[in-house]
């Protein structure tokens, strides 16, 4: 991200364990940058950068605080999985001027959530909000139905077709909610594919919050050249990043929250011509629970769903949350099982793709997205498709009674 500052001619720089030292500190309190890239956890810390920032010698600057991935202030903060999220509205305070502008951005932001960013980093009614919207013209949105539970990690491998070599197919990504299910994943794949050895390590690739630095710069630098295909990961490597030719990104079962998968689902491509399907990975107790939930907020269910119901071997269980995934206030303890959560809108989202219906006016109704190029005319849905296949009409029929 710094040098994309620097190539608008900013002088910027990027603040995390490699570059925080004694020699970059003097060159930001010397004045050296227009703009400092940190965590939220450096920006608080007394000891790594709010000392320098807040000194008297940069008080002449007009200090301007830009949160991105603004989201994470409520699904991450308020959670207690990085409580400096929600604790970075209190440095209005300390700054030299406490009129100087407070800035968030995100592209997911629900009302909900958004009302938790307002309170969270004390912004005035008179503030100004900018809604572009999350919606985006080459992802296209769908739910699979899994057979069986939260473990039933081989059939991500249904999704794969062995008959392309792994080298020539397109790169995915699959998101999973928890660190040591990228490696179970992983394995079904490579096995799979039958690969063995550096192939296997080297084409399809997991990656995780508590995997050494070397490893996961060497991961990242395989799979945005294009040498890696497959990559197994939870939030750690993808906050922010883009990857121009991923063009299949799945969810191993469903997230909390809808922010967190449509975050996710950003990550394809963005490249004009190209289409990245994003696709939710769900397990019957999944759908039995988000029916139940939809029904009980008064939120029409198709008939035809109501039949899908989780064989009791199958009933999820949430496992410990992983070391670098948001979690609910709702665990107890790193041992504890309960039954898998999920919001009110990631249930509808559910129900929805399960039916058929159209996805894309679940995220639009949630996100309160301005008006968009139509989901219909480009198949941006499953549903949308099976719309137009149902309405479009068959060129061939004469030829097919003639015959």
């Amino acid at each position: 991200m710094a040098a994309d500052y620097c190539n608008y001619g900013l002088r910027a720089v990027s603040v995390n364990a490699s570059t925080l030292t004694p020699e970059l500190i003097k060159d930001i309190a010397s004045d050296k940058y227009d703009i400092v890239i940190s965590s939220p956890e450096a920006y608080r810390d007394s000891n790594k950068l709010r000392k320098v920032i807040l000194s008297p010698d940069l008080a002449h600057k007009r200090h301007v605080t830009i949160v991105d991935e603004a989201h994470c202030i409520t699904t991450w903060g308020s959670t207690g999985f990085r409580k400096d999220f929600e604790r970075i509205g209190d440095m209005r305070i300390k700054v030299p001027n406490q009129d100087a502008p407070m800035c968030a951005a995100t592209a997911t932001l629900s009302e909900k959530i958004k009302d938790g960013v307002v309170q969270s980093l004390h912004m005035k009614a008179d503030r100004l909000d900018i809604n572009l919207g999350c919606w985006r013209p080459t992802l296209r949105f769908g739910i699979r139905i899994m057979n069986g539970g939260m473990n039933s990690y081989s059939q991500v491998c249904e999704h794969f077709d062995t008959s392309i070599a792994l080298e020539d197919a397109s790169q995915a990504m699959i998101f999973v909610e928890a660190a040591k299910i990228t490696h179970f994943i992983a394995r079904e794949l490579r096995l799979h594919y039958k690969l063995s050895g550096d192939d296997a390590s080297d084409l399809i690739c997991a990656y995780h919050a508590i995997m050494d630095e070397p490893t996961k710069r060497q991961i990242v630098r395989r799979f945005k050249a294009g040498k890696a295909i497959i990559l197994i990961t939870t939030e750690a490597l993808t906050m922010g990043a883009e990857f121009q030719f991923v063009l299949r990104i799945f969810n191993f079962t469903h997230p909390m929250i809808l922010e967190i998968w449509l975050q996710r689902a950003g990550r394809g491509t963005r490249q004009a011509g190209l289409v990245c399907v994003c696709i939710i990975l769900v397990t019957k107790y999944a759908v039995q629970t988000a029916t139940a939930l939809s029904k009980s907020a008064g939120i029409e269910v198709d008939p035809a769903i109501l039949w899908i119901k989780a064989e009791p071997e199958d009933l999820d269980l949430a496992e410990a949350p992983s070391a670098d995934s948001p979690v609910e206030n709702t665990h107890k303890s790193k041992n504890s099982k309960s039954p898998r959560s999920m919001s009110l809108e990631m249930a509808e989202y559910i129900v929805a793709g399960v039916a058929g219906q159209f996805l894309t006016k679940v995220v639009d109704k949630y996100f309160d997205n301005p008006a968009h190029t139509s989901c219909y005319d480009i198949g941006g849905c499953e549903g949308c498709i099976r719309l137009r296949q149902h309405e479009e009409p068959d060129t061939l029929l004469g030829q097919r009674q003639e015959n």
